[in-house]
């Protein structure tokens, strides 16, 4: 198993040069995954990585893994496209209080609205919306935290 950094250590407490490393990795993740989703070939890459302004052992390096995880990354690509898989277009939140509803009177109960714009594969948008109270928000609040450090592992 392949080492990881851990993602919810705060950036307040991390060396700069373990800052600067997360930063190199995400950078290089970035790169691989956006090559893939647009199925550029390991020489499409290599020059599209050069134009970059990196040096040129690092362009070497990173096109020479490109070229030994391309197939994997093709592959996880195909299975992405072939479930259908829709990405965040954009997220919206807002914080209010609801004075009064048909069933009661006087609520005041203050509540968080989340809208979200996912694109389906074929770039329709649909939008979701979900209303919460506070305490809900704060939990779905803390899982969204904890998918993003797992997620930045990956």
């Amino acid at each position: 198993m392949a080492p990881t950094l851990d993602a919810r250590e705060s950036a307040s407490t991390s060396p700069p040069a373990l800052l600067q490393a997360r930063q190199a990795i995400n950078a290089a993740t970035h790169m691989f995954r956006e090559a893939a989703r647009r199925r550029a070939s390991p020489q499409e890459f290599a020059e599209g990585v050069t134009t970059s302004g990196l040096s040129q052992g690092s362009c070497a390096v990173l096109a020479r893994v490109f070229r030994q995880r391309a197939p994997a990354l093709a592959a996880a690509e195909n299975v992405k496209a072939s479930l259908s898989i829709g990405t965040l277009d954009s997220f919206d939140w807002r914080l209010a209080v609801g004075t009064q509803s048909s069933e009661t009177e006087v609520l005041n109960a203050p509540h968080v609205t989340l809208r979200f714009r996912v694109a389906d594969p074929s770039a329709k948008v649909a939008s979701h919306s979900v209303e919460m109270t506070i305490q809900e928000f704060e939990a779905f609040a803390a899982q969204v935290a904890e998918m993003s450090a797992v997620l930045e592992t990956l």
